[in-house]
C-alpha cells in the first residue's frame, strides 16, 4: 500500500502531496534522500552527516513510522540545547537520520506529514 506523505510550508499555508510506493525506497534511504527525490529541497551543509541541522523538519502526522532518533541525531540535539532533548520531544527530527519502516507500508491508511521553515 502506498504511504501518503505530506511536505507543509511552516505556516502550513502551503503542502505538496505525494503517494510514495515501497518499490522506491532502500533500505538505506533517509527521509532527507527521499524528500529529494520527490522534487522537494531539503538544506544541508554536511551531507548527511547529522552535524549542521539544516535538515531538520517537524513531524505533524505519523512519526510511528520513522525510525527511533539515532544515537548522532540524539546527540546533535544534546549540543543544540545543552543536553536537553526538547527537540525530539517536539516533533524534530533530522531527516539524515530519519528512515521510514518498511512495515508502515503494511498499513492502511499510512500518512507521514513533515515541514520546515523553507518549504
Amino acid at each position: 500500500m502506498p504511504l501518503l506523505i505530506q511536505c507543509w510550508s511552516d505556516d502550513r499555508s502551503r503542502k505538496r502531496e505525494f503517494q510514495v510506493e515501497d518499490t522506491l525506497l532502500d533500505s538505506k534511504m533517509s527521509l532527507m534522500s527521499l524528500i529529494q527525490k520527490l522534487g522537494m529541497p531539503v538544506g544541508s551543509s554536511c551531507g548527511g552527516e547529522s552535524q549542521c541541522g539544516w535538515c531538520r523538519v517537524r513531524v505533524l502526522k505519523g512519526a510511528e513510522v520513522l525510525n527511533a532518533p539515532t544515537e548522532l541525531e540524539r546527540a546533535y540535539y544534546a549540543r543544540q540545547t545543552g543536553g536537553e532533548n526538547e527537540e525530539l520531544v517536539q516533533g524534530f527530527r533530522l531527516s539524515c537520520q530519519a528512515y521510514i519502516q518498511k512495515e508502515s507500508f503494511e498499513q492502511e491508511g499510512a500518512e507521514l506529514w513533515v515541514s520546515t521553515t523553507y518549504w
